[in-house]
């Protein structure tokens, strides 16, 4: 079995994550700056201590800002509880979404279709509902679009 030795060097043109070396550093390293990217860019759209809708399911159990980059929004009148969708992909290629029960759905003026395709900040507490992180929305404060 061969030593660790230098990591693999990736050429600017391939884009795709680099390779392992023998100890994974190069895989770590290139994950943490992916995800500190991330963060920046949830801060940039939604405020101090945001996170990517795409890493929200590490934020389980805590009131944190999501940033949904593109929301995909689906409204189901004839779905127990009539929920509204608000995803960060379309169903069920989604990683997180937030949920607003129809009991709440009046509150909401233009109704919460209207951020189809646009950036959204959704805050509150970060839960997981069948293996996917989700916030329940029943408030048009706890959502907030940048642009």
């Amino acid at each position: 079995m061969p030593g660790p030795g230098p990591s693999p060097v990736v050429s600017a043109p391939s884009r795709g994550a680099a390779p392992p070396d023998d100890l994974g550093v190069a895989v770590s390293a290139g994950s943490a700056a992916i995800a500190n990217a991330a963060d920046g860019d949830a801060v940039a759209l939604c405020g101090a201590g945001a996170i990517l809708s795409t890493r929200a399911g590490q934020a389980v159990g805590r009131q944190t800002p999501v940033a949904i980059v593109q929301v995909e929004a689906s409204y189901q009148p004839n779905t127990r509880g009539q929920p509204t969708f608000l995803n960060d992909a379309p169903y069920p290629n989604h990683v997180f979404s937030a949920v607003i029960w129809g009991r709440d759905r009046a509150q909401f003026q233009p109704p919460p279709e209207s951020y189809q395709g646009r950036v959204l900040c959704v805050t509150g507490p970060v839960e997981l509902f069948q293996q996917r992180p989700q916030i329940v929305v029943s408030s048009p404060s706890q959502l907030r679009a940048p642009h």
